[in-house]
């Protein structure tokens, strides 16, 4: 298989067609130089991250500098069915699991929340900082996994901002006690989960208030954080056939 780079915004500064040539960052650049040890004239994939992928060639390879040609048309798939996680901030490695795998699992979007047990206390710097880390995260993982679709990353405070936001399709706000939940094809959801500590007692009132938002579960199970939204989207591809 291929390697191939996300570029963000790749396809909304300009045409890309047979002879495009696009300046890769450093980083990529010693990636795949110096790693994957790529050589000019090797061929790799570059997507947009809205479902758009191009062939290209590497050129002018030096393990610090690197320039792709495109070399085909674009290969195109539609938008997938929303599927928007919004997870409560979780410590260092766990968060980052949780990006890596909502992206192979077919997340179109991460929010990520400030709940009132999120055990996560940074300042706005570090916590940019975070942001972008867990964005590289997301563009790894959706380079490895063959989805032509990057999820966005969205920091939204607190449970309240998430409430009032437009949302797609039906909410299901997961936990303890609650009903399994079902779904029974592709259709719009919104899957809210809970950090380390599960919410707090003002966090179930304000959802009881919501005439919008359903209260679901996982059964008798009692999951780790990290774990919850991952078995919560594997059961949602199940119930969708491992449709995109």
């Amino acid at each position: 298989m291929k390697h191939r780079l996300c570029l963000p915004g790749l396809s909304t500064d300009g045409p890309v067609g047979p002879g495009t040539q696009l300046e890769l960052t450093r980083e990529q650049a010693h990636y795949l130089g110096r790693v994957l040890r790529l050589t000019s004239g090797a061929e790799i994939g570059l997507f947009d991250g809205a479902g758009s992928e191009w062939p290209a060639t590497l050129t002018d390879m030096d393990g610090r500098h690197a320039r792709a040609s495109v070399i085909g048309k674009a290969r195109t798939e539609p938008a997938p069915a929303p599927l928007v996680l919004v997870q409560g901030w979780l410590k260092g490695s766990a968060m980052d699991a949780v990006v890596q795998k909502s992206v192979e699992l077919g997340a179109t979007a991460i929010w990520l929340l400030e709940a009132d047990r999120s055990n996560v206390r940074t300042d706005a710097s570090r916590r940019k900082n975070k942001l972008a880390h867990l964005e590289r995260v997301a563009r790894s993982a959706a380079e490895q996994c063959e989805t032509l679709w990057l999820p966005e990353l969205t920091p939204m405070g607190r449970l309240s901002e998430v409430l009032t936001a437009p949302r797609p399709g039906r909410t299901l706000f997961f936990d303890l006690s609650s009903p399994p939940f079902t779904t029974t094809g592709p259709e719009p959801l919104t899957l809210l989960i809970g950090p380390e500590g599960g919410w707090s007692d003002a966090e179930r009132a304000q959802v009881l208030e919501a005439a919008d938002v359903e209260r679901v579960g996982l059964g008798p199970l009692t999951l780790r954080a990290e774990t919850a939204p991952l078995a919560v989207l594997s059961a949602v591809r199940q119930s969708w056939g491992w449709q995109r």
